[in-house]
């Protein structure tokens, strides 16, 4: 396991896709080490959907942010922001508790039936999704994706392969059905079925 440990302001340009595509490459290569920054990562990105969650429509009346620097000083506001601040900070430090670790999921291929295999996963839990990428085509990064059963996207991140799987974090999901897919360039590779409950 890595010593150096990727650094906060890395994590949160990472996760914004900010980061320069190189060091992008360098982090990745990271997380294929290092379980604890994967599980931060997967915390970067819960913290930052809230924030947008909480954020969006602030603006939608046509304000300016200087207009609307007002609402900062709302004590509503400052204490939504607080408790915000708060659970992403306690999930960051609660590392081996089991409600802040992420549900390992392992997707595997079906090959006898020849279609995908049907798994299972708790909902309202970050995922950390184990999966099968034996008898791929070699390449240096695939695409993943999590859409749900009417094809709407919920997560497109990028993996590289270790010992044969890819390893991906996923904020929580809400109960229903979804298919996790693994592309190379814009071909698809395999598809798994995932059911979250």
């Amino acid at each position: 396991m890595p010593e150096n440990h990727i650094a906060d302001e890395t994590l949160e340009q990472y996760s914004l896709e900010t980061l320069a595509v190189g060091d992008a490459e360098r982090v990745e290569e990271h997380f294929l080490l290092c379980p604890l920054c994967q599980e931060r990562l997967d915390q970067t990105d819960i913290y930052i959907r809230a924030m947008r969650a909480a954020t969006s429509g602030m603006w939608s009346n046509g304000q300016r942010p200087r207009a609307a620097l007002g609402l900062w000083l709302q004590p509503l506001f400052i204490a939504t922001a607080a408790l915000l601040t708060l659970v992403w900070l306690g999930g960051l430090r609660a590392g081996g508790r089991a409600d802040a670790a992420p549900a390992a999921v392992f997707l595997t291929a079906n090959r006898e039936a020849g279609g995908p295999a049907l798994e299972r996963a708790p909902s309202g839990r970050p995922l950390s999704l184990r999966l099968d990428a034996t008898g791929l085509p070699p390449a240096g990064v695939y695409g993943v994706e999590v859409v749900t059963a009417s094809g709407d996207g919920h997560l497109h991140k990028s993996a590289r392969p270790s010992g044969g799987i890819l390893i991906v974090g996923t904020p929580a999901f809400g109960a229903g059905m979804y298919w996790v897919r693994i592309y190379e360039d814009r071909t698809l590779l395999r598809e798994f079925e995932l059911e979250v409950q």
